[in-house]
């Protein structure tokens, strides 16, 4: 019988040593705490984008389960008196991140962003009854939505990255558009690895300025 040639890690990355993402990493700092919940079926899929965002955002604190209910971190950030939590989803009741700039500033801001589909991500957000109850900020993209490499929903999705990187703009646009350089390096990558023929079915990519 063959033997299978072991499949080599990157040590930083911890990716795929044929997809390591070091030579996209641009890191950035965070001016508040940001963590992301995400689905355990979402932390499996190949082309999913938190693995480079953390790379890029060192202070990203990651979650992955199938629900929350009984997360006992999670409990403990939003019981967290000196924090407050904020939940970046669309929604009724959800306000532009101008909103915050007027709201008094005697507490440190945390973001949630959830990881998944349309349908896992309402699945995250109603297993713990108090993360639908937090106070919503919508985001304002910084451009088109540029993960072509997977289909989304609807044409205005954006993917985790992206919405980091789109949240962060607000407090410094710089880094916000470097995290979207990086991006759209690491897209080019995956693309390049498709076919020719499948290849040609997804719009060129034009790097942030």
């Amino acid at each position: 019988m063959k033997q299978q040639t072991p499949r080599v890690r990157c040590p930083s990355c911890q990716q795929l040593q044929i997809r390591c993402l070091c030579h996209h990493v641009v890191a950035q700092t965070l001016p508040w705490k940001l963590v992301v919940l995400q689905d355990r079926r979402e932390a499996k899929a190949a082309k999913n984008t938190l693995p480079l965002l953390h790379a890029c955002l060192p202070q990203l604190t990651v979650w992955t389960d199938q629900e929350f209910s009984q997360h006992q971190p999670l409990d403990a950030l939003l019981n967290d008196s000196d924090i407050q939590c904020v939940l970046v989803y669309p929604g009724e009741t959800a306000q532009d991140l101008s909103a915050l700039a007027t709201q008094p500033e005697d507490r440190d801001y945390c973001f949630i962003l959830l990881d998944g589909t349309w349908r896992q991500s309402l699945h995250l957000l109603h297993s713990h009854p108090r993360l639908a109850m937090l106070p919503r900020v919508r985001l304002t993209p910084l451009r088109p939505p540029g993960y072509h490499i997977r289909k989304a929903r609807r044409p205005d999705s954006l993917s985790t990255f992206e919405a980091a990187a789109s949240l962060l703009a607000f407090w410094d646009r710089p880094g916000a558009n470097a995290l979207l350089r990086s991006f759209d390096r690491w897209i080019a990558d995956e693309l390049a690895r498709l076919p020719e023929s499948i290849r040609a079915r997804y719009p060129a990519i034009t790097p942030s300025e």
